[in-house]
């Protein structure tokens, strides 16, 4: 029955996409003959001119073609394969993957994923999502996957927001957060059978970390507002504690050998982790200025003074971020400004280096000017002032925790267990 409406799903999305094509064909054709009409190339307009025969043959066919060799594909990948789980669940998703191909083409071309011309597909997809997610344990994470791809990362890989936001109306954006965060809570905690999902967690987690902690000021203000936005986050008890399990997961790869489950994260993924991680620490520390809880031995500083050293001009050989560095230089400078770079990471640096002691990356001259217009701010000078002065460990050293269950006892303050 699974597979009869896995195959009507995919009957669905070839008439729905082709549909698309013949629509897409029409219109460039229309204005291409318009044009050479308007420059009295021709005479008129004709139905064969618009319809070749023959070409439209051949584009059809190739396009039927293509689809169903797609879809044979997803079908050995997803329900064929050594390790592949929830089968059921499969067949609504290998018809889903097709669609999303043709969504994501759309989206690359400049569609935003809200545009009225994507609308009818994003219905179908839903159709699927909600079908196929009828065959899935409520404790495996794999819906969460394909909801992030399918519905957030036509977002987060543009950095892109809804629409309503540019009014000022956060309603749309918080929503889209909070489903965000409820696919990375998921793929954080929650199990995955499928060892195919799994791998496929592992590259999609850290980009949806990076969405969240890069876009959550939007849970206070609009997409305009020039306020010190990050300040306000860290006074909210439940966006802290996401920030802590943030930093507890980050953790707990490194930990394990750079491995999330049997998957060896991508330098690439384990940099998008990193700033996500950076983010989430330096609000935590905000947050505890706040509740006039801060101390210089913080563990917090411990593991922000850690991530910000491997972070800090060329790694070395062991450093997972070394192929970025030697590969990917426009990737590693990008990870390197959002560390070092950002308010929040300036704020963080001369608070610690004034209060503790402790350099914690580079104040340089050329960004003395920001230090000082930064620190101009009412809130971050109010800030800058509740932190109590103090001294650091005498020297930082990295966590050596083999054991889970130690590494939780570590982390049983910092999560408020």
């Amino acid at each position: 029955m699974d597979l009869i409406m896995g195959l009507l799903f995919f009957i669905a999305v070839i008439v729905l996409t082709g549909l698309y094509i013949f629509i897409g064909w029409t219109g460039a054709s229309l204005l291409r003959a318009g044009i050479l009409l308007v420059q009295k190339k021709i005479e008129g307009i004709s139905l064969g001119a618009i319809y070749p025969k023959y070409l439209m043959l051949a584009l059809y066919l190739f396009f039927i073609v293509y689809n169903i060799t797609f879809y044979m594909n997803m079908r050995s990948q997803w329900i064929w394969s050594k390790g592949n789980a929830h089968l059921e669940a499969k067949e609504y998703f290998v018809s889903g993957q097709v669609l999303y191909g043709f969504r994501k083409l759309l989206n690359q071309l400049g569609l935003h994923p809200e545009s009225i011309v994507m609308a009818p597909l994003t219905s179908l997809q839903e159709v699927i999502y909600e079908q196929g997610k009828l065959h899935l344990p409520k404790d495996d994470a794999e819906a969460s996957i394909w909801h992030y791809e399918w519905f957030i990362y036509p977002y987060s890989r543009r950095d892109l927001v809804p629409h309503s936001l540019k009014k000022d109306d956060l309603s749309e954006m918080q929503k889209l957060l909070d489903e965000t965060w409820q696919d990375i809570e998921n793929m954080m905690e929650l199990q995955v059978a499928d060892a195919g999902m799994k791998e496929r967690s592992s590259e999609l987690l850290p980009a949806a970390m990076i969405y969240y902690t890069g876009r959550d000021k939007h849970y206070k203000y609009g997409m305009y507002e020039k306020v010190p936005w990050r300040l306000g986050l860290a006074q909210e008890a439940g966006l802290v504690r996401r920030y802590k399990k943030i930093v507890k997961f980050a953790e707990n790869v490194k930990q394990n050998d750079y491995k999330y489950g049997s998957k060896e994260i991508t330098p690439s993924s384990f940099g998008a982790l990193l700033v996500a991680k950076n983010d989430s620490l330096q609000r935590l520390i905000m947050a505890d200025i706040y509740k006039q809880k801060f101390t210089c031995s913080s563990p917090y500083v411990e593991i922000l003074y850690i991530l910000k050293q491997e972070v800090s001009g060329q790694p070395n050989k062991e450093s997972r971020l070394k192929v970025l560095w030697q590969k990917k230089y426009k990737e590693w400078n990008m990870y390197y400004s959002l560390i070092h770079e950002s308010r929040g990471a300036i704020a963080t640096q001369k608070i610690l280096r004034d209060k503790c002691g402790v350099s914690i990356g580079s104040l340089s001259s050329s960004y003395r000017h920001s230090v000082e217009k930064l620190f101009t701010n009412t809130e971050y000078q109010k800030l800058y002032e509740m932190t109590p002065s103090g001294l650091v460990p005498l020297s930082f050293q990295k966590l050596q925790v083999e054991d889970k269950k130690v590494l939780d006892a570590y982390y049983a303050p910092i999560m408020g267990q």
